[in-house]
């Protein structure tokens, strides 16, 4: 199953070295949300374009989509892999409404565990606006 993770430019060196490790995803315990980590995110959706980016959501002083480091989780480690559709309707009621944008989580998964660099198959860099507009990706 091919898939991908963004991060910026700044952090792929990190990812290239250690694998993907930092992820955290939101639980739900008690009725209070809690950061759980261990958690990587992954999309089908390669698109440059994420709209979890977009500056109007994101206070970060850089762009997460920078790097997309295409994934390959090996067959023998796809129960670590959950669709987000298993856990977001547990969790939307209670999280920051922009958090889930309709249903772009339909792409999304989370991996439970390190995504090992070994595990990566290729990286792309984000390709300036007017190509990505222009279609010539």
């Amino acid at each position: 199953m091919k898939l991908y993770h963004f991060t910026p430019r700044h952090l792929l060196p990190g990812c290239q070295r250690e694998g993907l490790t930092k992820g955290m995803t939101p639980l739900v315990k008690d009725g209070r949300i809690t950061l759980s980590t261990g958690w990587q995110w992954l999309t089908s959706d390669a698109s440059f374009d994420q709209p979890w980016c977009d500056q109007e959501f994101s206070t970060l002083p850089y762009d997460r989509t920078e790097c997309r480091i295409t994934v390959k989780i090996p067959k023998h480690y796809r129960d670590c892999l959950h669709n987000a559709d298993e856990w977001v309707p547990m969790i939307k009621d209670v999280t920051h409404p922009h958090f889930f944008y309709e249903n772009n989580y339909l792409d999304w998964f989370v991996f439970r565990g390190r995504v090992k660099p070994s595990w990566f198959r290729q990286v792309d860099h984000k390709p300036p606006l007017p190509q990505r507009i222009s279609g010539a990706l």
